[in-house]
């Protein structure tokens, strides 16, 4: 006879690179060690042990039915209380935030020493960039945003709301007031679906954390 499939199977860890329904899945029915109960997940969402299995194995390409989705939204909104409790900020995507300031901090000496790089002349880098307190009301976070084109800046405005902005001289400075921001709320950090934040969602916490401030350099 076959082995029986395992009670519990992991449910990936949720990453910039993790599909929408990884952090639906976090936020409705959070897994214990890292690893989902199929029966209780199966029968919370009104499906069968074999599609919940399905359903994770092919979660960064599959899209689910409305009634599926409504039924994870509606968790993940009674969980929290009224706001989504999305999946903590992965440790690597901290250290990549640390090491931007870092970095941004660098290239910001260089410019006051008068020696940037070459390159920061054509590419941007040394024009003006608004950094922006968002608000995302639909995936119940806030987060920080910069753009440097009307392009970038209507792209965040299709899905948020802005709470406070400020105009930055260049890139690296727009870097390091959003790493700052972001520190404020270090442990609210979360990593939100595409979908409710299509750019910049690592760069959110959760709702109930408060808007906090923007932080300049």
């Amino acid at each position: 006879m076959p082995s029986p499939l395992p009670a519990t199977i992991p449910l990936p860890e949720a990453t910039p690179a993790a599909a929408d329904l990884v952090c639906w899945l976090w936020a409705a029915l959070p897994p214990k060690n890292g690893r989902i109960n199929v029966a209780r997940a199966a029968a919370a969402l009104g499906v069968s042990d074999t599609t919940i299995r399905r359903w994770i194995r092919d979660a960064a390409h599959l899209r689910l039915n409305d009634v599926g989705m409504t039924i994870l939204r509606r968790r993940a909104i009674l969980r929290g209380r009224g706001t989504y409790l999305w999946p903590d900020l992965d440790p690597a995507s901290i250290a990549r935030s640390a090491a931007n300031l870092r970095h941004a901090r660098v290239c910001l000496d260089r410019i006051a020493a008068g020696n940037p790089v070459g390159k920061w002349a054509t590419d941007g880098t040394l024009q003006p960039h608004t950094v922006m307190l968002v608000h995302y009301p639909k995936a119940h976070t806030y987060g920080v945003a910069s753009a440097r084109t009307d392009t970038h800046r209507a792209r965040i405005l299709r899905v948020g709301d802005i709470v406070e902005e400020a105009v930055l001289p260049d890139k690296h400075a727009a870097v390091v007031a959003k790493q700052l921001t972001l520190a404020q709320h270090r442990d609210q950090r979360c990593v939100a679906p595409r979908k409710l934040v299509p750019t910049g969602r690592t760069e959110t916490w959760r709702e109930r954390a408060g808007s906090g401030v923007l932080v300049l350099p």
